[in-house]
């Protein structure tokens, strides 16, 4: 089972299919609120702080994650996960997990078979 992001958004309550044009990696981070901002991204203090520089993850990869990885649905974390495959030299995966409500980057994951099965596949289109 899959859905399509902009149907994603739409249930979301974040515009109709065909609108939305999918959540953007630039946004804008608020002050305060526990968010640091990187050059237009807005990634959690915990991410940034915790677990990038544990994991090797730079700002360019998650750029990357976002603009290339596939995408899924994480109903336990709420969360819009995308999975770039072979995203380290080593051969590892990325996954990043961000808040579809605020785009908040919320946490950074270097592993193999990333992919649970309780992910919900969303294709781009």
């Amino acid at each position: 089972i899959g859905i399509e992001f902009d149907f994603f958004l739409a249930l979301m309550g974040l515009g109709t299919p065909g609108e939305t044009g999918g959540i953007s990696s630039c946004m804008v981070a608020q002050e305060g609120g526990g968010e640091i901002v990187k050059s237009g991204l807005k990634i959690s203090i915990h991410a940034a702080v915790d677990q990038m520089p544990l994991r090797g993850v730079t700002k360019k990869m998650i750029e990357t994650a976002i603009r290339k990885g596939l995408l899924f649905y994480d109903p336990k974390n709420k969360t819009i996960n995308y999975i770039l495959k072979g995203g380290f030299a080593s051969g590892k995966d990325l996954l990043v997990g961000q808040n579809p409500l605020t785009g908040l980057i919320t946490t950074v994951i270097r592993g193999k078979n990333l992919i649970s099965r309780r992910l919900i596949p969303i294709s781009r289109k």
